[in-house]
């Protein structure tokens, strides 16, 4: 059981850390081991009230991130892996790398497959061709994987493929 007083050193601690800005809910939670049930329902109805009573204003949610900044990340990621990132890998990443997209952000572009597509795109205006490489022996992968059997579902990145 956590004091109000507590939680509030320990929001001005963790947004002193973190370069005078408060965190959201699941990094506070994450960094500090306070469950938002030590604090919300208990404390104050929302976390907005207690970044408030902390001296701070509410933080604002992020908004949609565009396709160019989320395709250079996944870039990025690519090159430094060497392989198209596994879904725990891109998690992994994000946790190292605050500011990092979160892996369901990726989800957007659809399955691994079609994730590669509209990479492909992206490296071919921009010039990747490091990343292209990697891209076309993955998208290759899938395409063998799809006409051995035409019944099956594109293999997602995270599926274990195998007989038991």
């Amino acid at each position: 059981m956590f004091s109000k007083s507590h939680i509030i050193a320990e929001i001005k601690r963790t947004a002193k850390d973190n370069g005078e800005k408060p965190l959201g809910m699941a990094r506070f939670e994450q960094e500090t081991g306070i469950s938002m049930k030590d604090c919300l329902g208990k404390y104050w109805a929302r976390w907005g009230d207690a970044l408030k009573e902390a001296g701070f204003k509410p933080n604002t949610l992020q908004g949609r991130r565009n396709e160019e900044d989320l395709l250079e990340n996944l870039v990025l990621l690519t090159r430094h892996l060497g392989h198209f990132p596994f879904t725990n890998e891109i998690k992994l990443w994000g946790r190292k790398n605050p500011g990092f997209p979160s892996h369901n952000t990726f989800r957007r572009f659809g399955k691994k497959k079609d994730q590669l597509d509209r990479l492909a795109e992206f490296y071919k205006r921009c010039g990747y061709s490091d990343v292209e490489n990697i891209c076309v022996g993955e998208l290759s992968q899938i395409s063998d994987n799809h006409n051995q059997n035409d019944n099956d579902n594109v293999i997602d990145s995270d599926q274990n493929v195998g007989y038991v």
